[in-house]
């Protein structure tokens, strides 16, 4: 497994000068914390969407998916010390037909800089794409989602934020007034007393003494324990965000039910949308990968990862069942639907049978 330590860094260096984070600023350390944990585990998520089957040697699919995320395109090239490499990287040199460089320069996060495999000029490394080059895009709109996921963590973090000062400002803790140290040394062995649950016995005339009154201290509130409803609401709209993250990336949380009785265009709309983009990514990633084993004369392939499969699965079968539906002679009382959602042919033969005995 690859050690996340490198793809936060990595992380770290893509984004931290867009968000106005250093890694000096002390005040927002904790902040860059919280968002950095989000951004991982959305990352990581992400990550798990793909799986790669017999990868060359030197290959690292977990980099290239990442760079796809953040770069919105990979180039791959063997290089001749490492083998098949990946890396970041942008289109250079003369321009093609619809505007997009024939070369691809990038650097591995060694720092050596590379774009193929072709050695001119000395270490200077040159390729041109389709010939000792492949580039892979994340989409085909050749654009990164880390500044989606870069909102989600910010926003994801916000919530906590919020959660905390919420939790902080909800709490039952009155501030006692009094008018001299006498007064605060009797309140403070009081409220010490009540925190450690023992009782404290006085001579009511001496007690009166001690605190002036104690009827007459005046308490300074600057914090609602009725404002605790609030938690409640804050934890729904982290909920909300993780669905609305989740759906996008082809896990609708919000299914319907009762698919079978739905046409083909009704089917759970939810479900088919926000498996469009990962569909998208897959198919772009195959396309890369068909390239590489014919320039490369390797035999990789990929395919969804076992979550993604099931949803992908799930699908698949809920259009076939509609379809069998809709294609099927149309459905009255005497063709109802069976245990499985089919249509129970048996039923108009056995009404017949009964028909002709009768």
């Amino acid at each position: 497994m690859t050690n996340l330590y490198f793809f936060d860094n990595y992380l770290i260096d893509a984004l931290l000068p867009g968000i106005g984070i250093t890694k000096k600023d002390e005040k927002k350390l904790e902040q860059l914390i919280q968002y950095l944990t989000y951004l991982r585990q959305i990352m990581a998520g992400a990550l798990s969407m793909i799986d790669m089957d017999n990868p060359a040697d030197g290959l690292d699919f977990r980099f290239l998916e990442m760079f796809r995320y953040v770069n919105g395109h990979v180039g791959i090239m063997k290089h001749p010390d490492y083998g098949l490499v990946c890396f970041p990287g942008s289109f250079s040199g003369e321009l093609d037909a619809y505007g997009r460089g024939r070369e691809y320069v990038g650097a591995l996060l060694s720092g050596e800089s590379m774009s193929g495999v072709k050695q001119d000029s000395g270490r200077k490394m040159t390729g041109k794409v389709g010939v000792d080059c492949v580039v892979i895009p994340n989409n085909y709109l050749y654009t990164p989602d880390i500044l989606l996921f870069y909102q989600f963590a910010k926003r994801l973090s916000a919530v906590d934020t919020s959660l905390d000062f919420n939790v902080f400002f909800s709490r039952l803790a009155p501030i006692v007034k009094v008018s001299n140290d006498k007064v605060k040394q009797a309140v403070d062995e009081a409220l010490n007393n009540i925190l450690i649950g023992e009782m404290r016995s006085v001579i009511g005339q001496d007690l009166e003494a001690d605190i002036d009154g104690f009827k007459s201290i005046d308490i300074l509130n600057i914090t609602d324990v009725k404002d605790v409803d609030k938690i409640q609401y804050l934890s729904k709209y982290h909920d909300d965000l993780l669905r609305r993250l989740y759906t996008l990336g082809g896990h609708a949380m919000a299914g319907t039910q009762k698919m079978a009785q739905q046409s083909s265009d009704e089917i759970s709309q939810n479900d088919t949308i926000s498996m469009i983009y990962p569909l998208e990514r897959l198919n772009t990633l195959k396309a890369g990968i068909e390239q590489c084993n014919k320039l490369f004369g390797t035999d990789m392939s990929v395919h969804f990862s076992e979550a993604w499969t099931v949803e992908k699965e799930k699908i698949e079968t809920a259009i076939d069942t509609a379809n069998q539906i809709q294609n099927s002679p149309i459905m009255d009382e005497g063709n109802p639907l069976d245990q499985n959602n089919n249509i129970d042919q048996n039923n108009d033969k056995e009404e017949g049978t009964d028909d002709e005995n009768a």
